[in-house]
């Protein structure tokens, strides 16, 4: 199992069911009202103007980072504006955690080349 400790940074790009346009929350009431703000897989460019704050905080987390852990995420040749986030802030990356039920290690090997690539599964 993944065991973590201390503080760790993190940065949700793809939005959550807990945020609106107005405010992050502690549940996920935005998700039932349909009101979340939160990004479908869908091709895609250029992030979400909605969300560019945060896409700001993951490029400042990522950048110095030796470790990156990533949970959930399929690296789909489509999501095109993430995976070039991912590859502008590789440079200092050691080690990558993969969480995930179907992880893509060779698809993250391409985008950290020089990592060495850990799948698990989630608990």
């Amino acid at each position: 199992p993944v065991r973590l400790t201390g503080s760790i940074r993190l940065a949700k790009i793809h939005g959550s069911v807990s945020w609106d346009l107005n405010g992050c929350y502690t549940d996920g009431r935005r998700g039932l009202t349909g009101q979340a703000l939160i990004i479908a897989p869908t091709p895609e460019k250029e992030p979400p103007e909605s969300l560019a704050h945060v896409w700001q905080l993951a490029e400042a987390i990522l950048s110095p980072a030796t470790e990156v852990i990533v949970f959930g995420f399929a690296f789909n040749p489509y999501d095109e504006a993430v995976l070039r986030l991912l590859r502008a802030c590789s440079a200092n990356t050691k080690t990558v955690q993969l969480i995930n039920t179907c992880p893509q290690p060779d698809r993250a090997k391409a985008i950290w080349p020089g990592a060495e690539i850990v799948c698990q599964q989630p608990p």
